[in-house]
C-alpha cells in the first residue's frame, strides 16, 4: 500500500505534482501539490491507509462530491476527488494564509474585533451551509483558513461524509468524528442526527479560544474533554480578559449552552449578535465584564474554591438565612434542604408514568441517604405533580433551597432523562444533567441517574455550606471582598497551573497579595492565613522568586529542590499562624499536617519526626471534627507514607464517607493509592472508576487503570490492555500534559511484561526508559520503577543499585520504601535495610 513517500516521490492521480507534506490529521495526510489542469496550488488531502482500506471507494466518493455544490465566498470548496493506486484523495485551494491554529499558536490571544470578524465569517458560511441541509460537524482552529486576505472555512461536509461511508461499511476503525474540544454535548455523547446548533456550540468554542487563548474544556484525554462538556458550563470567557464588552461575553456564554434549545438557533442569529458586540468593542460607554467586578468577584470566589453556590445563596448568607427548620436544625430555604419533583413524561405515548415515577422515587430515596441533606418525602412533594406551579412558591411552601425537576422520554429504544438543579428562591436553573440509557436497561439507567445527580447536587450544596461558614466567620466586608477577588484569582491561577501556564504564578503571587489585605482588615480571621498557606504549598511546585525579602540573596543560588523547600517552609510558618490564631480549627490543624507531610516527602532533615508532627496534627484535626474529610484524607496519606496501607486505605474511606458534599477531590485519589499499597486491587479499580466517572480530566484518574494493571496485571490479555491504554493516552494528549510520564507508562507495561514471563520485552522497555532518562536527566518518575521491574526480572543487584540512586536525589522516600509491597524480597537484605534507615534527625 502507498505511503506518504510514495505521494511525495512525484505525480499523483495524473494530475497532481506534489511539493511536501504540509500537515496530518486523525483522517488523512495533508500535501500540498501543484494542480496540472488549472495551474495553480492546492491542498491534496490523502486518506490514511487505514482508513481508505475500511471505506468503499464509491461510497465516499459520493458523498463528497453531494458536497461539492456548496458555492459560497466564506467556504473553500471541494475541487476534486477520486481514487489513485488504492488511496482515497480530495483536493481543496490552497490556503496561503494558513489556518487559524497558526495564528493562535503565534499570538494565543487575538484582538477582540479580529476574534469577532473571523467568528462572523464562520457564522456566514454555516448559515448558508445550513440552509442547504448541511452541517460541518468539525469546525475548529484547523479548519478556519485565510486565503486572499479572507476568512474561510474548510474540509467542509468531510466528516459527515467519512461518517456516512463508515455507517455503510463493515469497520469503522480509525473514524475520529469531530474534534473532542469543540465537539457540541450532542456530538460528544454520541447522538447522529445533528442540527446547525451543534456547529453553533463548536463556533463559539473556537470564539473562546481566540479571546481567551485557550479553549473552554481542556483535559488530557479525549474522554476527560467530552466529560467536562457532558458535567459543566465553561467559565465566563472575561474571566480571561477584562477588556471584553458585556454583549460579547454574553453571545460566547449562550454560543456554549449545553442545551441546543438554549444556544442561538440559527447562524444568522449569531452573525447578527456578533455585529452588536463588535459596536461595543471600541465603545467607551458600553458596558464591560470588568464593571461588574462585584458581582463577579462573588462568583468567581465560589468557584476558586471549588463553590458555585446560587447568587441568592451568597446575598442570604450576608443576612443569615431565617429561622432552623424544625427538623436536623437546618434553616428554611437553607440550600440543603431539597424537594425532588416528579418527573415530567414528555412521550405519554411510549412511557408509562410509573417509569417518571420510580426513577423519581429511587432519587429521593438515594439523596435522603446523605446525613447532611433534609430531603422532603415522596408524599410531601406529590400534592405538585403535573401542576403547573411556580418554583419560587413550591420552595416557600415546603421552605426548601434547592428544587430537583426534570423530565422523561423515550425515542427508539432509548430512554432519556433530562434533571435540573433550580435555586428555589429566584428560579435560576444551577446545574442540568442528561442520561441517556437503552430502554431495556431500567435498573441502569436509575443508579446512572442517582449516582449523578446526587454527585452534581451534593456538590452545589456543600458550596452553599462552606460559603455559609466562612462568610459568618468574619465581622469585616472588606475583608470578604478581598478574600472573594483572592479566589477569582487563585481559581485563574490553578487552571492556567494545570496547563503548565507560566502566568499561573503570577496569578497566586497576586491571590496571596489580595488574601494578605483581607488579613490585615481582620488579623483574627484565619480563612486567608490558611489560604496564603495552600498558595505557598502551589507555588513550591513552581517556585516563581523567593517567599520573602530575606531569602532574596541566597535564592538565586539554590538549586531547584531547595527552593521548592523554602516555599514550603513559608508554608509552615503560616500555618503556624493560623494554628496559633486557633488552636482547634480543623481547617488551620489539616493545613499544617499537609505542610508537615510535604516537607517528609521532599526529604527534609528529620523526615519520619515530621511525618510524626503530621499524624498528630491530623489527629487532632479528626478529633475535633469526627466529619473532617480533608483532615482524614491528609491522614491517610501520612499513614501511606508511612507504610501503614491498611490503616491508610481505611481512613481514605472516611474520609470519603465523610466528605458529604464532595469538596475533596483528593480524598478518591488517595483512596486509590492507599489501596494499591495495601494490595486490594479490587477495591483500587472501583476507586480508579469513580474517580473517571466524576474526575475525568484530573491527570490523577486518566491514567489509573493502567496503574492498577502496572500493579496487578501478570496475563498476556493485561499486556494487551495496558498499551491500548497507553497508546489512547499518549494519542489525544495533544497539550503535552502527561508528557513527563512517559517513562513511567512504559515502567508499569514492564512490570506487567515481567510478571507474565516475558523477560525480553521487558529488558527492551528498560532499554528504552534509559534512553529516555539520558534526554530528560531532571526527570525521577521512573526511577524507583526500574529498581522493580529488575527485581522482577531476578536482578537483584541493579534494583539496589537503582534503589541507591533514587534515594540519594529523594532522601525522603526511605520511609514509605521499608514497607513498600514492591521490594517485599529485599526487606531481609541488609544493603536494603541500611539503604531506607532514616535521615539524622
Amino acid at each position: 500500500m502507498s505511503d506518504s513517500r510514495t505521494v511525495l516521490s512525484g505525480e499523483f492521480a495524473a494530475r497532481y505534482r506534489v511539493e511536501r507534506q504540509i500537515g496530518s490529521g486523525a483522517t488523512a495526510l495533508v500535501y500540498l501539490a501543484r494542480d496540472a489542469q488549472r495551474d495553480g496550488l492546492v491542498a491534496l488531502k490523502v486518506l490514511r491507509p487505514e482508513l481508505a482500506a475500511s471505506l468503499g471507494a464509491d461510497r465516499f466518493l459520493r458523498e463528497i462530491q453531494m458536497h461539492q455544490r456548496l458555492l459560497h465566498p466564506r467556504i473553500l470548496p471541494v475541487i476534486d476527488s477520486g481514487e489513485s493506486g488504492g488511496q482515497l484523495y480530495f483536493t481543496l485551494p490552497y490556503a496561503e494564509g494558513g489556518a487559524l491554529r497558526d495564528r493562535l499558536i503565534r499570538e494565543k490571544q487575538l484582538p477582540l474585533k479580529d476574534a469577532i470578524r473571523i467568528a462572523q465569517a464562520i457564522a456566514q458560511a454555516l448559515e448558508y451551509s445550513h440552509a442547504n441541509g448541511l452541517v460541518h460537524r468539525d469546525v475548529k482552529p484547523e479548519n478556519i483558513l485565510f486565503t486572499g486576505g479572507e476568512t474561510c472555512l474548510g474540509d467542509f461536509g468531510i466528516a459527515r461524509a467519512l461518517e456516512q461511508a463508515l455507517e455503510q461499511s463493515t469497520t469503522s476503525t480509525g473514524l475520529v468524528r469531530g474534534t473532542p474540544a469543540y465537539m457540541s454535548p450532542e456530538q460528544a455523547s454520541g447522538q447522529t442526527d445533528l442540527d446547525g446548533r451543534s456547529d453553533i456550540f463548536s463556533l463559539g468554542c473556537v470564539l473562546f479560544e481566540t479571546i481567551a487563548g485557550v479553549p473552554p474544556f481542556i483535559g488530557a484525554t479525549p474522554q476527560s474533554v467530552i466529560a467536562l462538556r457532558l458535567a459543566r458550563t465553561p467559565d465566563a470567557v472575561s474571566l480571561y480578559r477584562d477588556t471584553v464588552p458585556t454583549a460579547l461575553d454574553r453571545v460566547v456564554a449562550k454560543c456554549l449552552q449545553r442545551a441546543p434549545a438554549d444556544r442561538y438557533q440559527t447562524a444568522g442569529e449569531v452573525v447578527a449578535a456578533l455585529d452588536a458586540a463588535l459596536a461595543d468593542v471600541d465603545n467607551p460607554s458600553a458596558p464591560r465584564a470588568h464593571t461588574r467586578r462585584r458581582v463577579l468577584a462573588t462568583r468567581w470566589v465560589i468557584r476558586a474554591a471549588g463553590i458555585v453556590a446560587a447568587t441568592v445563596a451568597a446575598f442570604a448568607l450576608w443576612r443569615g438565612f431565617g429561622s432552623a427548620a424544625a427538623s436536623g436544625g437546618i434553616p428554611e430555604g437553607d440550600p440543603r434542604r431539597i424537594a425532588v419533583l416528579y418527573l415530567d413524561v414528555l412521550t405519554p405515548e411510549t412511557v408509562a408514568p410509573h417509569v417518571a415515577d420510580g426513577l423519581t422515587e429511587d432519587l429521593i430515596d438515594r439523596l435522603g441517604e446523605v446525613d447532611a441533606l433534609h430531603v422532603i418525602s415522596p408524599n410531601g412533594v406529590r400534592p405538585y405533580r403535573s401542576q403547573s406551579i411556580a418554583v419560587d412558591s413550591i420552595g416557600r411552601a415546603l421552605k426548601v433551597g434547592t428544587i430537583v425537576g426534570g423530565s422523561v422520554a423515550r425515542s427508539g429504544s432509548t430512554l432519556r432523562v433530562n434533571v435540573r438543579l433550580v435555586d428555589a428562591a429566584t428560579g435560576r436553573q444551577l446545574e442540568s444533567e442528561t442520561v441517556d440509557e437503552n430502554w431495556t436497561d431500567l435498573f441502569s439507567l436509575q443508579d446512572k441517574l442517582t449516582e449523578r445527580v446526587a454527585f452534581v447536587l451534593r456538590q452545589r450544596v456543600g458550596d452553599a455550606v462552606a460559603l455559609r461558614e466562612h462568610r459568618r466567620s468574619t465581622g469585616s466586608f472588606v475583608a470578604w471582598e478581598h478574600v472573594q477577588r483572592a479566589g477569582a484569582e487563585a481559581r485563574l491561577a490553578t487552571q492556567l497551573a494545570q496547563r503548565n501556564d507560566p502566568q499561573s504564578a503570577l496569578l497566586f503571587l497576586r491571590a496571596d497579595s489580595l488574601y494578605g489585605q483581607a488579613q490585615q482588615a481582620d488579623p483574627d480571621w484565619i480563612l486567608p492565613i490558611v489560604r496564603r498557606g495552600r498558595i505557598a504549598m502551589a507555588l513550591a511546585l513552581v517556585p516563581p522568586g523567593p517567599p520573602t525579602s530575606l531569602d532574596a540573596a541566597r535564592y538565586d543560588r539554590m538549586p531547584a529542590l531547595e527552593k521548592s523547600r523554602l516555599w514550603v517552609q513559608y508554608a509552615l510558618v503560616l500555618a503556624d499562624s493560623a494554628v496559633s490564631h486557633s488552636p482547634r480549627s480543623g481547617e488551620a490543624l489539616t493545613l499544617r499536617g499537609d505542610v508537615r507531610y510535604r516537607l517528609a516527602t521532599i526529604g527534609s532533615a528529620g523526615s519520619d519526626s515530621l511525618l510524626a508532627l503530621a499524624e498528630q496534627d491530623l489527629r487532632r484535626a479528626v478529633d475535633a471534627a469526627p466529619t473532617d474529610a480533608p483532615g482524614w484524607a491528609a491522614l491517610a496519606q501520612v499513614w501511606t507514607l508511612q507504610g501503614r496501607y491498611l490503616e491508610a486505605a481505611s481512613a481514605a474511606r472516611r474520609a470519603f464517607e465523610a466528605d458529604a458534599f464532595f469538596e475533596v477531590r483528593r480524598t478518591i485519589s488517595t483512596a486509590l493509592t492507599a489501596s494499591l499499597f495495601a494490595e486490594q486491587y479490587d477495591d483500587a479499580i472501583r476507586w480508579c472508576r469513580l474517580g473517571l466517572s466524576h474526575y475525568a480530566a484530573d491527570p490523577r484518574f486518566t491514567q489509573c487503570a493502567l496503574v492498577v494493571l502496572g500493579w496487578s496485571g501478570r496475563r498476556h490479555t493485561d499486556v494487551d490492555s495496558a498499551w491500548r491504554v497507553v497508546t489512547s493516552v499518549e494519542r489525544y494528549d495533544t497539550l503535552s500534559l502527561l508528557a513527563p510520564t512517559w517513562m513511567y507508562r512504559r515502567i508499569l507495561v514492564g512490570a506487567i511484561l515481567a510478571r507474565a514471563g516475558l523477560a525480553d520485552s521487558a529488558r527492551q522497555l528498560l532499554t528504552a526508559v534509559q534512553q529516555r532518562e539520558l534526554d530528560e536527566p531532571n526527570n525521577r518518575s521512573a526511577a524507583i520503577g526500574k529498581a522493580y521491574v529488575r527485581l522482577l526480572l531476578g536482578d537483584r543487584d541493579r534494583a539496589l543499585a537503582d534503589l541507591t540512586t533514587y534515594v540519594n536525589a529523594s532522601p525522603g522516600a526511605r520511609s514509605q520504601l521499608r514497607t513498600h509491597p514492591w521490594f517485599r524480597p529485599l526487606w531481609a537484605d541488609r544493603r536494603f535495610t541500611a539503604l531506607v534507615q532514616p535521615t539524622p534527625q
